[in-house]
C-alpha cells in the first residue's frame, strides 16, 4: 500500500472535541474489525504505529488519562526498540 500526501489530504480545521478522545480505535489482530494489531501497528501500513490513548481499552476520567497514556507510550517504545534491534534494522 502506497500512501501519498498532498494539500487535498490535509485537515485544515481544528478537531471538534474539546476533551482528549480515548478508546476510538479498536486494537485486535483482525484488520476487518480493528484499526491496529495488538502491537499498535496500523493495519495495511508497514512501519506505522499508534502509541496514544486512542487504542487503549475504555478509560474513565477517574485517575486521569495522562498517566496511563504516558505509560502505554513507554511500553510501546520498548516493544518497538526491541523489535527493530532484534531484526538489525
Amino acid at each position: 500500500m502506497e500512501v501519498t500526501l498532498d494539500e487535498s489530504t490535509l485537515v485544515l480545521r481544528p478537531p471538534g472535541a474539546v476533551m482528549h478522545e480515548s478508546s476510538t480505535c479498536r486494537m485486535e489482530d483482525d484488520p476487518a474489525t480493528s484499526a491496529t494489531n495488538r502491537h499498535g501497528q496500523i493495519h495495511g501500513v508497514q512501519g506505522l504505529y499508534v502509541a496514544d490513548n486512542s487504542v487503549l481499552p475504555t478509560l474513565t476520567a477517574a485517575g486521569g488519562k495522562n498517566d496511563r497514556t504516558v505509560e502505554y507510550g513507554r511500553k510501546e517504545k520498548a516493544i518497538l526498540f526491541y523489535y527493530y534491534n532484534s531484526r538489525g534494522v
